[in-house]
């Protein structure tokens, strides 16, 4: 039960994150920050975790974009060189 309870808890403050709650209920989690230290405690626990996943992405995507701008780039180059050839 107890776990049960510690999961719900975490996909409540991962929808707050995600900005999936309704009104009531972010009046709920906004009265739950200032009533209950260590559900604030868990909150700012996992804001760092959200910012250091939230970097994590940023940093793959721009990975990726860089390497297929890159192959743009050289397609690009390989099309102008055959065009140049052909005429």
């Amino acid at each position: 039960m107890l776990k049960q309870k510690k999961s719900g808890e975490m996909d409540f403050i991962e929808r707050y994150f995600n900005e999936e709650l309704s009104q009531e209920e972010l009046d709920f989690f906004n009265e739950q920050l200032i009533k209950d230290p260590d559900f604030a405690l868990k909150v700012e626990q996992f804001a760092v975790v959200f910012k250091a996943l939230s970097i994590a992405r940023t940093e793959k995507l721009r990975s990726q974009f860089l390497v297929y701008e890159s192959q743009y780039n050289t397609r690009q180059k390989n099309l102008q060189i055959s065009s140049i050839q052909a005429e």
